[in-house]
This record gives structure tokens, C-alpha cells and sequence, in this order.
């Protein structure tokens, strides 16, 4: 009991993000232990399992040297609720009790890490900047949770690089205060701060299920579904590849996602196989390609919570819960049918009629159009212009832009090829941008630093593409004396 009593009293208090191995390093150091593996680690019951491992097994041993509550150890030191969004509450419950026990060894396995083939790997991450300020600060570095996790690649504190070091079983470590400094892409922030906004979002105690209807929600928004409901697969990976291309120049694992998003894996392997427990960062790819931020998902979630809640209400008597007089004076002020049905939750149609007969006069762009205006779109429509675009030159409806664009049967093939044609000389001049001014480049350069252009042209144009290509090398076999 008093040796209980001494080593609480030896345990540091935990910093702000710290994960549970740079915790029990500085306990080691603060308590001048001879040796990690045989001192420090024995006495917190480790003995073949890593310390540095995402789950460790001694979280019990840890609660009690150190006197902090079970359950806030493992939910702010471990990076369970990194996967709870993404699981069922049954699964979640279930591995929550595993490391409570310490029965930590299959929780990769149950956790999709293993079948994704998507791991924490044999490095632990650090910011420099983190580094000196932690420093300056406590008077020493630690690692910080934040990142550690998969998908982090950039400090959503200082938006650089994140560095790596390799793991130590066998000796602590804490993060060296050097280290190159690299400022990271706004596709690389961007992730790295919705993966961090979810880990610190103790509000985000959904399930899996929940997660899915959200995207359901967004698809059909973007007109990504069917009217039976079902996804428009074709529709939905030409949109992938278009807001993830810049995915393919981060490094592991995102080259391995980014692939599967080209063949059209991706998202048929999530929707397909909703029932498996994918790995987050999957997850992740997905919402930022769909959504802004993690607050915007996080409001989709709940928007149907309230939809739920309202309906019955807004079926009983909804002229009672419609501001109509709010309605009609936006209308009156120049606002546009769409934003002030938008405003008071009623459809445009509803809103126009009511506008009507309270004699306001709706200024709506033309449903139908002239010979000469249909001339003059048929033109913009052959160049290949975005249909939208040039339904805001015209001042007219998307709708009758596309209703022009039906007439003529050979057209919708015609733009096809023009946009084929316009992605085929952009790759092309990437990759001979880049050979020009890296002329002893070997193909495997070429394809790390131009990922995105090499990949469409071995996928479309392989032909083309090894004529871009430099020589490939000829591997020397020697006989075997």
C-alpha cells in the first residue's frame, strides 16, 4: 500500500492531447527508473506487448498507479472514439469492455484495421513547432494524440508537415525538439482538422447507421439518387476522382484509397459492404469529398433528429406554423422565391401561389425561350460550356438549358469528348511539365510526384503515357555461381 502510495505520488499529471506512451515515458523519467522495460513496463503488468500500441493492455494497472477514473482514461487517452461514429453501439460497447480487461490483441482485427489493410504502422508523428512550444511551456515534449491517428498528416494547430520517428518498444521516447518544417497542402489541413474535430466532438455518440442515412441525405441533395432511392454509382466516382484528386500526392495510405476511388472500388466497397466495419479513414475521405467541415456532417446528423420531432407538429397545422406574412414581405423585397421558401420551410410552388393572390408580382426567369436565345445556347452547349454556367449568362433555368440539350441527340456525346479531350492535354502537360524539368526522373518518380496525371493516363491513355515515359530501367539478373 505504501509503495501504491509512492508511485502516485512519482506519476506526472497528464498534459493537455497526451497519449498513454508518452505518459507512463515521463512517469519513467520522473521516477529515475534504471530500466523501461523491466522497471517501469514490468510494474505496469507489460510484458510482449508493445507500449506504444493504440490499445494498450494496461489501462486498468495505469488507473490505478496513477488515481485517475477508468473510463476518462480510456476515452481521453485512447483513440476509441476516433472509431465510434463508424461502428454499431452493440461493437463499440463490446471492445470498450476489452480494454477494460486488458484483452486488447483482436481489437485490430474487430476494428476493420486488419481487412482494410490500413494500420498505424512503425512511427510515431510530431510537430516541430508542437514540440518547442510544449517545451517552453512543461518543460518537455510529448506526443500528442491528435497525431497519431491515421489520416493525420498535418498539425491542425500549425498547419506544417507532420514528422515521423520510429517506434521504441524497448526505451521511452519523447519527441526531439528538431525537425524540418513544411508547410502542408489545404487538401492535407483540411483533412487532417475534420479528423481532429471528430476526435474532440464528445458529442459525436452516433452509430454507424446514423452516419450512413447522413450520406444518403447529402447524395440525394446532389442529385446522386435514383428515385428509387439508389446511388448513381457512375455519377458518384467521377465525382470522387474529381474532389479527391489531390489525395493521391499525400503519402500512405491515402495513394491506396485514391487508387480504389479510380476503379470505382471505393465507394461500391462502402455502400456495398455497409454491414463490415471499414476503417475511419475511409470515412473521413468520403464526408470531406461531400461535405465542408465536420460540423456541417455533424448538423445533417442531427437535422433529421429535429425533422422527426417537428413533423407530427407541421402535419396537425401547418398554415399555423408557416410565417406566411414573413414569406410574402421577403418576396416583396426583391427576395427570390427559392431563398424565401428556404427561410419559412415551404416549397417555392406553395409560396408562389400564395405570392399570387396576395397580388405580388414574382419575378421568375423565363420557362421558355426564344429561337434566336435558343440559337445563342446551342452554340455555348457544342464548346462544351457547363450547362450551368450557361444557364446564368442567359438568365434562364438550368432545366430549359438541358431541355435544349436533349434536341439534339449527338450533342451529349459530342461535350463527353470535349471534356475527355480537355483532362487528356491537362495530364499530358503535367507529366511532360514534369519531365522537362526533371529529365533523369525514373518512371516510379514520375508516378510518386505527378500520382494523379500518371494514374488517368494508365487508365485511358497507356499508350500515350509510355511515350511520355523515359526508358525503363533494365534489371541486371547475375547467375548464381
Amino acid at each position: 500500500m505504501v509503495e501504491l502510495v509512492l508511485i502516485s505520488q512519482l506519476f506526472p499529471a497528464p498534459f493537455p492531447n497526451e497519449t498513454v506512451y508518452s505518459w507512463i515515458c515521463r512517469f519513467h523519467f520522473n521516477a529515475a527508473h534504471s530500466d523501461f522495460k523491466n522497471v517501469t513496463l514490468k510494474m505496469l503488468g507489460v510484458r510482449d506487448a508493445r507500449p506504444t500500441n493504440e490499445f494498450p493492455p494496461y489501462i486498468r494497472k495505469l488507473s490505478e498507479l496513477s488515481g485517475i477514473e477508468l473510463n476518462t482514461l480510456i476515452f481521453n487517452f485512447t483513440n476509441i472514439h476516433y472509431f465510434q461514429p463508424f461502428m454499431e453501439q452493440s461493437l463499440y460497447g463490446s471492445i470498450w469492455a476489452n480494454i477494460i480487461s486488458g484483452d486488447t490483441s483482436s481489437l485490430q482485427s474487430r476494428l476493420g484495421t486488419v481487412a482494410n489493410r490500413i494500420t498505424p504502422g512503425q512511427v510515431l508523428r510530431y510537430c516541430p513547432l508542437c514540440s518547442e512550444e510544449d517545451h517552453y511551456q512543461f518543460g518537455t515534449s510529448y506526443w500528442h494524440r491528435n497525431h497519431q491517428l491515421i489520416g493525420v498528416t498535418s498539425c491542425d494547430k500549425h498547419g506544417i508537415h507532420l514528422q515521423s520517428v520510429k517506434r521504441q518498444s524497448k526505451r521511452p521516447q519523447l519527441p526531439p525538439l528538431v525537425g524540418s518544417i513544411r508547410q502542408s497542402s489545404v487538401f492535407e489541413q483540411r483533412l487532417s482538422e475534420l479528423v481532429v474535430n471528430e476526435i474532440v466532438d464528445i458529442d459525436a455518440t452516433w452509430q454507424k447507421s446514423d452516419t450512413y442515412r447522413a450520406y444518403f441525405r447529402k447524395l440525394n441533395a446532389l442529385g446522386m439518387l435514383s428515385q428509387s432511392g439508389r446511388i448513381k454509382h457512375q455519377q458518384l466516382k467521377a465525382y470522387l476522382v474529381e474532389n479527391l484528386e489531390a489525395m493521391a500526392a499525400l503519402e500512405y495510405p491515402f495513394p491506396l484509397i485514391y487508387d480504389a476511388v479510380l476503379k470505382g472500388k471505393f465507394s461500391e466497397c462502402l455502400f456495398y459492404r455497409s454491414s463490415c466495419t471499414h476503417q475511419p479513414i475511409k470515412h473521413f475521405v468520403f464526408i470531406l469529398s461531400l461535405f465542408d467541415s465536420w460540423n456541417e456532417f455533424k448538423q445533417t446528423i442531427t437535422a433529421e433528429e429535429h425533422e422527426k420531432a417537428n413533423e407530427q407538429s407541421k402535419d396537425e397545422n401547418s398554415d399555423s406554423v408557416i410565417d406566411w406574412n414573413k414569406g410574402l414581405r421577403l418576396v416583396s423585397e426583391g427576395a427570390s422565391l427559392r431563398s424565401a421558401a428556404k427561410i419559412i420551410d415551404t416549397t417555392v410552388s406553395t409560396l408562389k401561389i400564395k405570392a399570387q393572390q396576395n397580388n405580388l408580382s414574382v419575378d421568375t426567369r423565363p420557362s421558355k425561350i426564344t429561337e434566336l436565345v435558343e440559337r445563342a445556347i446551342w452554340r455555348k452547349l457544342v464548346l462544351g460550356k457547363k450547362t450551368q454556367d450557361i444557364a446564368k449568362e442567359f438568365n434562364v433555368s438550368t432545366g430549359a438549358v438541358e431541355k435544349v440539350l436533349t434536341k439534339h441527340l449527338w450533342l451529349p456525346e459530342l461535350r463527353r469528348r470535349i471534356r475527355y479531350y480537355d483532362k487528356l492535354k491537362h495530364h499530358e502537360a503535367q507529366i511532360s511539365r514534369y519531365v522537362n524539368i526533371h529529365p533523369n526522373a525514373t518512371r516510379n518518380e514520375i508516378r510518386t510526384n505527378v500520382r494523379p496525371s500518371y494514374y488517368w493516363l494508365y487508365k485511358h491513355e497507356q499508350k500515350l503515357l509510355y511515350r511520355l515515359l523515359p526508358e525503363r530501367v533494365q534489371a541486371i539478373y547475375w547467375p548464381r555461381k
